[in-house]
């Protein structure tokens, strides 16, 4: 017998799961750098965001193959969405992944919003600006 929809979420006290969330606060989102994100840029920063718990800054592993699935593209594309990311201050690359390693280890980033450690946030995509041609 199948339990109800609303039954399913329950922790052992009988009361329901909280579902998580990814923080986009409105100092992000009036930035001219999130105005200016192409659509798969922040898709992929959503994506790494939902990777965050709390303490994982610098350690949230996101390689260009997963970045690629996610987003339906090829590899050349997966990557201009995290140079992207980079180039606005959004993301910093903690650890570089290549393909050279025989660990095929994914690199590890750094959301700029979120605290690591003691330190605060940077925020680096609060400082930048449209370049004029």
């Amino acid at each position: 017998m199948k339990r109800p929809a609303h039954k399913k979420k329950l922790n052992g006290f009988g009361c329901r799961k909280p579902e998580g969330f990814i923080k986009l606060d409105h100092g992000l989102l009036g930035t001219e750098a999130w105005r200016h994100l192409s659509p798969r840029a922040c898709k992929l920063y959503i994506a790494a965001r939902a990777r965050f718990n709390g303490m994982n800054n610098s350690y949230i592993s996101y390689s260009t193959r997963e970045a690629r699935e996610l987003l339906n593209c090829n590899p050349n594309s997966a990557s201009a969405a995290f140079n992207e990311l980079m180039d606005k201050g959004f993301l910093k690359c903690a650890r570089d992944s290549t393909f050279t390693l025989k660990t095929k280890e994914a690199g590890l980033w750094t959301i700029t919003a979120e605290k690591i450690g003691d330190n605060p946030p940077t925020r680096d995509f609060k400082k930048w600006k449209t370049r004029l041609p």
